[in-house]
């Protein structure tokens, strides 16, 4: 479990360059040689990403190791961002992120909330098997 800033600062920046490059965590871990649902792991505090795991995607990113130290953006919360696209989250909706956080055991909100939409999908296609 990650405990420290470099920790959160690496899983950060391991993030973002991977989301500035569009890869998918699938094609990152493939490319960079790294064992399935790592990146997940690392992406969602559970695990730290050790120097081999660093010079892995360093190497397969072309960036050099620093780039992981690099101080991290301020993250934005997906109700902020839903205000200023004139979109306002109701309570309940507040409430269903905020009890899904704390399952999931993240701070990534916006993480919580492309889950939620796909839990709502598959809440929504009807089991066959029941009617």
């Amino acid at each position: 479990m990650v405990k420290n800033e470099i920790d959160i600062r690496v899983a950060g920046n391991i993030r973002r360059l991977r989301d500035e490059r569009g890869l998918s965590r699938s094609e990152m871990e493939e490319g960079a040689k790294l064992s399935f649902g790592i990146l997940a792991q690392i992406e969602t505090l559970h695990k730290v990403a050790g120097k081999s795991i660093q010079h892995r995607v360093g190497k397969y990113l072309k960036v050099p190791l620093e780039e992981f130290y690099k101080p991290l953006k301020p993250a934005k919360h997906v109700a902020e961002a839903k205000a200023k696209d004139g979109i306002r989250q109701s309570r309940k909706e507040k409430e269903y992120i905020t009890k899904l956080t704390a399952i999931f055991r993240t701070k990534d909100t916006g993480t919580v909330t492309a889950m939620t939409k796909v839990i709502d999908t598959l809440l929504k296609i009807p089991d066959k098997r029941l009617g």
